[in-house]
């Protein structure tokens, strides 16, 4: 952010060749007493004998794939990324020693809506889904490299899971002759429904692995290995769309949340 805004007021005061890099801005922050805030985390805590059910479920899959001679490219892993319309950092810049840390927004840190990502083991993406919190469709001109989908709760459930299925896995490339493919899913609830894994099991020629509850950041590589990165990816264009997009504003003078169609090619 400090870099995006010496950026902003260089090219306003045109100084030339002017780098904002990281280095400069080591300097600057030293040279202004600023430092990194950083707030604590609890760390999920891991059931019993959990490196024995790691092992399982890993078995368990290679013997699935092996049994149904499922290819890596057919090998995919679905997850969901709790979102809200202000994506700021945990951590920010301020005076050191500072007792608060106040960090600008739109107000909207509490609206949310669902990011639903998939990605097959070769690393293949599936074109994202992105649940919000309403109950008709926004009436305005979305992106086509995203699936909207409505929630009254902006959550997935049976509904959504089987918009997933229609518009997002069914489509997606694979041999007509043999669609049989393996879908690596958590233990949320309305993956494990019964009608929701018949569905995919007749209708898309897809088994579904439940990885164990409290495993996910041993066995979930989106959550190991793609949530947090593409969480990164959306700040960092929730951060330019705060210091360099054009905004509008309420009677009583309070900054309007971005729009649909400007969070959906945040997620693209």
């Amino acid at each position: 952010m400090i870099r995006l805004k010496a950026k902003e007021l260089a090219k306003q005061r045109n100084v030339a060749d002017f780098v904002e890099g990281l280095s400069w801005c080591g300097r600057f922050m030293r040279r202004n007493l600023l430092s990194v805030h950083s707030r604590t985390t609890v760390g999920q805590k891991l059931p019993e004998n959990w490196e024995e059910k790691v092992m399982n479920f890993r078995q368990f899959v290679s013997q699935r794939k092996e049994e149904l001679a499922i290819q890596a490219d057919r090998g995919f892993n679905m997850d969901k990324v709790p979102m809200s319309f202000d994506a700021p950092y945990s951590r920010t810049v301020e005076t050191t020693g500072a007792e608060r840390v106040p960090v600008s927004t739109s107000g909207h840190e509490k609206t949310g809506f669902t990011v639903v990502l998939a990605c097959s083991e070769y690393g293949k993406k599936l074109k994202p889904v992105v649940i919000f919190k309403r109950k008709t469709m926004p009436k305005e001109n979305l992106p086509n490299g995203v699936v909207v989908h409505c929630h009254k709760k902006g959550w997935m459930d049976r509904d959504g899971m089987a918009v997933w299925g229609e518009k997002v896995w069914h489509p997606r490339s694979v041999s007509f002759f043999d669609r049989t493919s393996l879908l690596i899913l958590d233990s949320f609830s309305a993956h494990i429904d019964e009608g929701v894994h018949n569905t995919f099991k007749t209708e898309h020629k897809t088994t579904t692995a439940v990885i164990p509850g409290g495993l996910t950041k041993k066995l979930h590589p989106l959550d190991i290995s793609v949530k947090r990165s593409f969480k990164n990816h959306v700040r960092e264009e929730w951060e330019k769309w705060m210091s360099e997009g054009i905004h509008t504003f309420t009677e009583t003078g309070k900054m309007r949340r971005a729009t649909h169609a400007e969070v959906c090619n945040w997620v693209i």
